[in-house]
């Protein structure tokens, strides 16, 4: 019995002690995945993004995620959104709340991603900078968040319109971040606007090196299927994600008449949509399904207008395979430009 108990003691002091390795080893695995990913999947090297903009880190919005507090000479962002604007200022109050410093009516927002916050381009070269120096006359302000796709963007345009600010327009500028819904293994399709909680991640490499690999494995192996879902194809996906696209589009159209202010929904272009090499998340073939859904709509849209500029830079501008340079964000919003000045929303 003595020494049984002596066994026991060293079996579990050996266990203890391999508990360190084993969680060591894991974190190097899955470090490695994670690199080896970020290498087969970037089009082009992440260090072609200025370093300055890879040091932004995501904190946290009431609604959504933001970037922490960042300063340069060129790049700026102050209380998650994009600093240095023309025309407003973005504060967080004391109870975690933002209010908007600059006029409270007529306001021309620009709500979208990464792109649209300006990774990749200097302050000045936003696309709601360039917007604002064309129109000095418009009270332009922009609301882009990094990864934001478009039902955060309407998310967070319910947030300013309940603390009373007034829009004249709202520009969106989406396409991208919409992966989200159908290229991501990782993630679910269900109905309904994100939440911050996106499930409840372990803190231990240990435990997510087996879920990640060894549960996968197993699934693989026992060839058992853990949900009772139909499988989805990556055409249902994508006829599923661009009927939800349509639909938002549907109930933008109400919320602005609710509000009065206008909507222009621009497709952006992404290095696939440019250089017209298919790849694994096809956006060609999901703008062909949004435009084919909102023209074959049944509901009666005149407020929202939804714009193809998918095309609208060249390979070039790209830093990677969405975020634009300088020059590329010019390019871009003179295509925005000549796009909104067609539409001749005065009248």
């Amino acid at each position: 019995m003595h020494n049984f108990s002596k066994k026991l003691i060293y079996t579990f002091l050996i266990l203890l002690l391999l508990l360190p390795v084993l969680e060591f080893s894991s974190k190097v695995l899955l470090d490695l995945k994670n690199y080896i990913s970020i290498k087969v999947n970037s089009h082009q090297k992440i260090a072609s993004i200025p370093t300055e903009l890879t040091l932004m880190e995501l904190g946290q919005f009431p609604i959504t995620l933001t970037h922490l507090d960042f300063n340069s000479n060129n790049y700026t962002s102050i209380n998650g959104f994009r600093g240095n604007q023309s025309d407003y200022e973005i504060k967080l109050t004391n109870d975690l709340q933002y209010d908007l410093v600059g006029s409270r009516y007529n306001i021309t927002a620009f709500l979208g991603g990464s792109t649209t916050f300006g990774i990749g381009a200097s302050d000045n070269f936003t696309t709601a900078e360039l917007f604002n120096k064309k129109f000095p006359e418009k009270n332009v302000i922009n609301l882009g968040l990094g990864s934001a796709d478009q039902e955060d963007e309407i998310m967070l345009l319910n947030y300013f319109l309940k603390k009373g600010y007034e829009f004249e327009e709202v520009i969106f500028l989406d396409g991208i971040n919409e992966d989200d819904c159908f290229f991501r293994k990782a993630k679910n399709i269900n109905d309904g606007l994100k939440s911050n909680n996106q499930g409840s991640e372990s803190n231990y490499y240990i435990s997510q090196f087996w879920l990640e690999y060894v549960g996968n494995k197993l699934k693989k192996l026992l060839k058992k299927n853990i949900s009772n879902k139909k499988k989805l194809t990556e055409n249902d996906k994508i006829d599923y994600c661009s009927k939800k696209f349509s639909d938002n589009l549907i109930y933008l159209e109400k919320l602005s008449k609710a509000f009065d202010f206008k909507v222009i929904v621009f497709l952006q272009p992404t290095i696939e949509t440019v250089t017209g090499k298919s790849s694994k998340k096809k956006y060609d073939l999901f703008y062909d399904n949004v435009l084919d859904k909102f023209n074959k709509r049944i509901y009666n849209i005149n407020r929202v207008k939804l714009l193809d500029i998918r095309k609208a830079v060249e390979k070039k501008h790209f830093l990677d395979s969405q975020h634009l340079s300088d020059e590329g964000n010019l390019a871009l919003t003179e295509k925005m430009i000549a796009e909104y000045v067609s539409l001749n929303l005065s009248n």
